[in-house]
């Protein structure tokens, strides 16, 4: 997570002379980087987990299947109605647990991928900072990062058994955050205008606010606007 721009204000105004206000903001910047790889590890962890639970689910599927046959099949051999009734109320419960075991493995692998996807957002964001050597506000950081995740859509792929973050242009984060801080309106950003190094591509997420606006709309509007949308009006963007 990027340093909050009341941490940094704390700091600053401080009467602590330059190196130790320095080391204190070094500090906070390592705990954050600590955090991410500790998230990375969590996630990774995780993911090992609930595969191993579907698989054993789906290796067990083969089973429920069968015993859905038998149980069919002794409902229509059924001596009496009691009998009939028994076996009907067997294979009821027998579907109700499976279902309810299917839906509580898909929730926690739909969990899982929402909690990867943010990791890998917060993280691209920020190697892309590094890479294209760019100072940004810190107190604008945040707000950068979701409005560049409303305006660009990513996902996760494998190119040659590589993983990569891209857009639906195969562009990276670094290119589509490294062509946005060179227009007028990303340049607000940045520290003393500086337009850093280099280029690279994005993917995207909603603002949190309690209003919606529709993709569509937003992306009618000129970048000045969206800035405002955003970073102003906390607008979460929906398709």
């Amino acid at each position: 997570m990027p340093i909050e721009s009341k941490f940094l204000t704390d700091v600053l105004s401080s009467e602590l002379d330059v190196e130790a206000k320095v080391k204190k903001i070094i500090a906070e910047h390592e705990a954050d980087t600590a955090g991410l790889k500790l998230n990375r590890d969590e996630i990774l962890q995780e993911k090992g987990e609930i595969e191993k639970k579907l698989k054993a689910f789906n290796e067990q599927e083969n089973g429920y299947k069968e015993q859905i046959k038998t149980l069919s099949e002794q409902i229509k051999k059924a001596g009496s109605e009691e009998t009939k009734a028994f076996y009907e109320a067997e294979k009821a419960r027998l579907i109700e647990e499976h279902d309810k075991l299917k839906i509580a493995l898909e929730t926690e692998r739909d969990q899982y991928r929402d909690e990867a996807i943010q990791f890998y957002k917060t993280n691209e964001f920020e190697k892309a900072v590094k890479d294209l050597k760019v100072q940004i506000r810190p107190e604008v950081q945040e707000d950068l990062r979701d409005l560049f995740y409303t305006r660009n859509q990513f996902d996760r792929k494998v190119i040659d058994g590589i993983p990569r973050f891209l857009n639906k242009e195969a562009r990276t984060v670094q290119d589509a955050l490294g062509a946005y801080l060179e227009t007028d309106a990303g340049k607000f950003y940045l520290a003393n205008g500086n337009t850093g190094g280099g280029a690279s591509g994005a993917k995207s997420t909603q603002v949190p606010g309690g209003k919606t606006m529709k993709r569509a709309d937003f992306e009618s509007l000129s970048p000045d606007e969206q800035n405002k949308v955003v970073t102003v009006d906390k607008v979460s963007i929906v398709d």
